[in-house]
């Protein structure tokens, strides 16, 4: 059986809004993974333009982890409401994914106001502004400077707010 049938069938496997949350619109693993893997497989030039770039490679990574989980979730018998949430938990891979098909939107469409991305990161600087008596009498912090150093962010690959245009 060849990649490409033997992935869609697991695919088929699973409801369509699970697998459109994983694959993105189009709900079924994209054609250029299976040419990727038939490049770097058989080494065959004429497969070459077909492959997936950088990028390409870092989504396909996160969207078949993502996959390969759900299947997993499915075989031991976890339920479609549950395996339609699972994509979009908390977990380093899910949020991952949920930033994938947010830029997927975006890209698509510029206007579609679903869906926002933030970088989350713990701020530690020695230029901290210190707390007034009034503020630690009530239990509140004085804000900090945010760090915007370049290794602050939280995804790699250097996503952030540019990654959306």
């Amino acid at each position: 059986m060849s990649t490409a049938k033997r992935l869609a069938e697991l695919a088929e496997g699973l409801s369509p809004e699970v697998t459109r949350s994983i694959f993105g619109s189009e709900g079924i693993p994209s054609r250029r993974w299976v040419e990727t893997r038939n490049y770097y497989t058989h080494w065959d030039e004429e497969l070459r333009p077909k492959i997936l770039d950088g990028e390409g490679m870092y989504g396909a990574n996160i969207r078949m982890q993502v996959f390969l989980r759900v299947l997993y979730l499915n075989l031991i018998g976890i339920p479609d409401p549950a395996l339609a949430r699972a994509p979009t938990n908390a977990s380093y891979i899910s949020q991952g994914l949920v930033r994938l098909n947010i830029t997927e939107r975006r890209r698509a469409n510029p206007e579609d106001p679903s869906g926002a991305i933030f970088d989350l990161h713990e701020v530690s600087t020695a230029a901290s502004v210190e707390q007034d008596s009034a503020s630690s009498r009530k239990g509140v912090a004085a804000t900090q400077v945010p760090d915007t150093s370049e290794d602050s962010r939280s995804c790699p690959g250097g996503d952030g707010p540019e990654s959306l245009r």
